[in-house]
């Protein structure tokens, strides 16, 4: 039979890093730590962080000792024993990896402020893919105007899919784009985080943007 958590936990993997949080804490003295040893110890940024640490605590599997370091509950113990159970079953009957999908986003190595650009968002092809998926497409800029921001749908098969935009810089030096991706379940009752990046871009005063540059990330889905 394969290794299977209680519902409960189960729910935890939807939120990224917060299953690893609890293992993490159940490795350190007194099972507490504070955050930047969470983070350096998971390779985790203080967002990823800072999202999963408000839902384990808001579920009582951890609490603030004092700012900024983290304890597990006793709830959050008996998870850390579940956890280890289940880890080693899954060691014992491997299973295959969830799949993953290319995202990239294509913009100017460098953009003019005030000056409207093109931006690109699309998922590369995977002929492995036999069926659709329904996925949030979020983006937003800092220091930036996207033509169409905020949440696009998009049902994902196995071909090429591209969400074609345009930004026009502010009069900072630098702006960010971010995207986030999620994952509808089949009955659109639950949402997975798949993944996402952003990416920095300098910004000049005159002239004409330059050269399209690809960036891409792996997006992990369920």
């Amino acid at each position: 039979m394969a290794a299977e958590l209680s519902m409960d936990l189960q729910r935890l993997t939807t939120l990224q890093s917060a299953l690893d949080i609890i293992r993490f804490l159940g490795t350190q003295p007194e099972y507490k730590a504070d955050m930047d040893t969470i983070c350096d110890g998971l390779g985790i940024s203080e967002t990823r962080f800072q999202r999963a640490i408000r839902r384990l605590v808001n579920l009582k599997y951890v609490q603030l000792v004092t700012q900024p370091i983290y304890s597990l509950t006793p709830q959050g113990e008996r998870a850390v024993a579940e956890l280890r159970a289940y880890d080693a079953a899954v060691r014992d009957n491997p299973v295959p990896e969830p799949p993953t999908r290319r995202a990239f986003v294509v913009l100017p190595r460098v953009v003019v402020a005030g000056k409207s650009t093109p931006l690109r968002v699309g998922f590369a092809p995977d002929g492995a893919t036999t069926t659709r998926t329904d996925i949030i497409v979020r983006l937003d800029a800092l220091y930036a105007t996207l033509s169409a921001d905020g949440d696009h749908m998009l049902r994902l098969g196995h071909e090429s899919h591209v969400v074609d935009l345009e930004l026009t810089p502010d009069w900072y030096d630098q702006i960010r784009v971010r995207m986030e991706v999620y994952q509808l379940s089949d009955d659109g009752e639950d949402v997975y985080e798949c993944g996402g990046m952003y990416v920095d871009v300098d910004v000049v005063n005159e002239g004409e943007p330059g050269e399209m540059i690809a960036y891409g990330t792996d997006l992990t889905f369920v």
